[in-house]
């Protein structure tokens, strides 16, 4: 009957997911019992919070308030959005109802997450056990748990969204319960409990449309919250075809709704040159005009001289996700996925991104072949490949630390011979893309005894920088990202007159004996490096300024002291300040006082990288962006031997709307980073990657190629081709002319900019980079007869 049939009225909804609450009215059907677990009101349903303890005059609650959370309140439904559970405890719920047989719908999803004490997840409804699992180290990383997203493949689709992540976010279910003692009971191990409603079996058709309402109401209250700034998708021109298949100009720039210009409608050949050992990166994009349906890119070997196997070269598709909306089009990059198969609907452009490796072996020549690819709708497109392999060989170790922060998350359940396993891996890929260096730990002091500390120094990442070839020679040192927030931090936490160590900034430097026994975890240091053989490069304190200062950076004056003590010891001291001048104070005489001086790369530091030159200091750069450009040309252009960003793997503990849970590749999670993290056992390093790491890799290779040509130039073969080392020098001198020393970063704009890090720099400079390698190849060809 009407009467009966849920009456859901929107009261007030969400603006966003930040609002207060939203509230809902609801009717249920005769004989029914709804709970709404959180601290939100929907009238019609009983509210259950944390402190809901069962007793007879309520006739409902948990057994126990002990241990029990609850959250949510800003996510746009407050029937899923608000929950309670139970904090490493199993919990239960019990209610008071009429005996008999119930249709109930339950909300209550998974607290999916990497740092759980117990794994034991369950779900049990009247004795009947819905979930009873506790997953594995494996599995716990797998596509069941936290990579349950790994997969999910972007789309433009009415409500996909809500289909593919919401619903499995805050699932619900329908079962069949028994009443026979007069109570409905629920359990629950890490689970989160939103909603639980009850109806009579008789009244099932009551039921079924309370549920649709329910479902309805929630797709839209969720969908109202979403801003659609896209583009329009891509519009076809005459002669374009089904689809069209092209190698994108710009292959970072390329969006889901990217359209090719007149220029790049003609690039349907793939052209691509590289000398042996090289990997060379290569992009394709396909506008699709109708839908394809499951589709995959076909590679196939290259002939030539000899032959280039398809299996050397590594295939991806990227795959993006949503991200709220706002300026731009609120969708970016989730992760190259290591597949070429992939569904492809109309109006959305996808890219393949293959990695090739050229064989160490490879005979110089022209290779030809066709990639093709093939939708299950239409007729297959196919594409020439043309690669030129060039007679010589690239210097294999550059005099250049390149690397990134952020290198060693891992997941803290791994023990120690997997986290070993996963890490070496990880540097190996790391090599792979052209890295030479990564973040190191400093020692930790564990307390002091007599006139030293107690120091305790991890051995592994130095004995896998050696095994997986990275720090191969002192300009590649290994970057100790700040030493003062470590050991100087803990050290004045454990000294007397500790109290406000962390809330002082500086005041450590104060306390007796600190520099005496901060003195002491140096020599330590020092003592082990010796006989390790390992360049490091020690940071001092990290963007140090002179006010905002918090546990993590000091001032000036307190900087210097930092400095002056690890040079003292014979160590390789670094500072990374971001202005010349910092809060009307002149930073520059740190210069002084650091062998290696990391600065952005802008305006705002322009005494710092020209002084540091002239004073014959060590020049690096850093967060100047994640682009080719940056890291190979303009790296080479300020004189710069270091080059790190922000970040490689630091994944963030949030979530929209108060979502407890914490897994990957999830939109509403904030655990993504410059990597992603993957299923460690199935993945090399745990990881995946984005497409940024060919932007450098390419860059890096840029800059191998500008050293190869300089050591060329220093070699027997430019003294016998004196005409052709001359035209080499004057290239390399003109093109130093005309790179601008401060191009514009985006993200670096200005000093208010100063803290972001930089996006990538955006000088028109940076379109001419496929023509200066060209050149310089064309010079090494020369300078160097063909070694095959």
């Amino acid at each position: 009957m009407k009467n009966f049939i849920a009456a859901l009225v929107l009261v007030a909804g969400l603006a966003g997911s930040g609002a207060a609450h939203a509230e809902w009215k609801m009717s249920l059907p005769e004989g029914g019992a709804g709970f709404n677990f959180g601290n939100l009101i929907i009238p019609g349903l009983n509210t259950v919070t944390s402190q809901t303890v069962f007793n007879e005059k309520n006739g409902f609650g948990f057994t126990s308030g002990e241990g029990l959370v609850q959250g949510g309140g800003q996510w746009p439904d407050p029937l899923s959005g608000t929950f309670v559970y139970g904090n490493n405890k199993e919990i239960e719920f019990h209610a008071k109802v009429p005996n008999g047989t119930y249709l109930v719908w339950l909300c209550a999803g998974k607290l999916i997450r990497a740092d759980l004490q117990s794994r034991h997840y369950l779900l049990k409804l009247n004795g009947t056990a819905l979930c009873d699992e506790t997953p594995n180290d494996d599995a716990l990383l797998g596509e069941k748990y936290l990579c349950r997203f790994l997969f999910t493949q972007y789309s433009n689709k009415p409500h996909a969204l809500w289909e593919n992540y919401i619903d499995k976010m805050y699932p619900s279910s329908v079962q069949t319960v028994t009443v026979t003692d007069g109570m409905l009971s629920l359990s629950a191990a890490n689970h989160f409990l939103s909603a639980m409603i009850a109806v009579p079996a008789e009244k099932k058709a009551d039921f079924d449309a309370l549920l649709t309402a329910i479902h309805d109401k929630r797709l839209e209250l969720f969908e109202k919250t979403l801003k659609d700034t896209r583009p329009k998708p891509p519009e076809k021109k005459p002669g374009d075809g089904d689809v069209l298949v092209y190698a994108p100009l710009d292959p970072a720039g390329v969006q889901p709704w990217s359209v090719p210009s007149d220029d790049e409608r003609k690039r349907t050949t793939l052209n691509y040159s590289g000398a042996p050992g090289q990997r060379v990166a290569i992009v394709l994009a396909v506008v699709p005009f109708v839908e394809c349906g499951a589709s995959s890119l076909v590679l196939n070997d290259l002939k030539g001289p000899g032959t280039i196997p398809a299996a050397a070269i590594s295939g991806y598709f990227k795959n993006w996700r949503y991200r709220g909306g706002g300026e731009g089009t609120g969708v970016d990059e989730l992760s190259l996925v290591p597949s070429l198969k992939l569904n492809v609907e109309a109006g959305l452009t996808q890219t393949f991104w293959l990695w090739l490796h050229l064989p160490e072996d490879a005979k110089a020549g022209l290779y030809k072949g066709t990639f093709s690819f093939k939708p299950e709708k239409g007729a297959a497109v196919d594409v020439p490949v043309e690669l030129d392999v060039y007679p010589f060989k690239l210097q294999s170790n550059v005099p250049v630390a390149y690397g990134m922060w952020g290198t060693g998350y891992f997941p803290p359940f791994l023990t120690k011979e997997v986290k070993r396993k996963v890490f070496k891996d990880r540097l190996e890929w790391m090599r792979e893309i052209g890295f030479t260096s990564f973040e190191i730990e400093a020692p930790q002091i564990k307390s002091v005894s007599g006139d030293e500390a107690v120091v305790e120094i991890d051995p592994e990442p130095y004995e896998l920088a050696k095994e997986t070839g990275m720090a191969r020679r002192p300009e590649q040192g290994l970057l100790l990202a700040n030493i003062m927030a470590g050991p100087g931090r803990k050290l004045g936490s454990i000294l007397p007159g500790s109290a406000g160590v962390y809330k002082n900034p500086g005041i450590e430097l104060r306390q007796p004996d600190f520099k005496k026994y901060f003195t002491s975890m140096l020599r330590q240091y020092h003592d082990f490096l010796e006989k390790t053989k390992v360049p490091v490069v020690v940071t001092a304190v990290d963007e140090p300024r002179e006010r905002a200062i918090n546990s993590w950076n000091r001032n000036l004056a307190d900087t210097l002291v930092y400095c002056d003590m690890i040079r003292d010891a014979k160590l390789t001291c670094c500072c990374n300040p971001m202005y010349d001048t910092t809060h009307g104070k002149d930073y520059t005489p740190l210069i002084d006082h650091v062998d290696v001086l990391s600065t952005h790369g802008w305006k705002n530091s322009e005494k710092f990288m020209n002084q540091t030159i002239e004073k014959k200091k060590t020049l690096w750069l850093y967060n100047c962006g994640q682009d080719r450009y940056s890291w190979g040309f303009y790296n080479w252009r300020s004189k710069s031997s270091g080059k790190f960003e922000w970040h490689f793997g630091w994944p963030e503990d949030d979530a929209v709307g108060g979502y407890p849970g914490r897994d990957w590749y999830n939109p509403f999670t904030s655990l993504s980073s410059a990597t992603s993290l993957a299923p460690y056992s199935k993945y090399k390093g745990g990881l995946l990657f984005v497409s940024r790491f060919f932007s450098m890799a390419e860059g890096i290779t840029d800059y191998t190629y500008i050293y190869t040509l300089e050591e060329a130039l220093k070699s027997d073969a430019a003294s016998k081709n004196t005409k052709v080392a001359a035209d080499a020098r004057a290239f390399l001198n003109a093109l130093e002319r005309a790179m601008p020393q401060f191009p514009d970063v985006k993200g670096l704009a200005s000093a208010n900019d100063g803290p972001a890090v930089g996006m990538g720099i955006q000088d028109e400079a940076r379109t001419h980079v496929d023509d200066w390698r060209k050149t310089i190849a064309k010079f090494l060809i020369e300078l160097n007869p063909p070694t095959h």
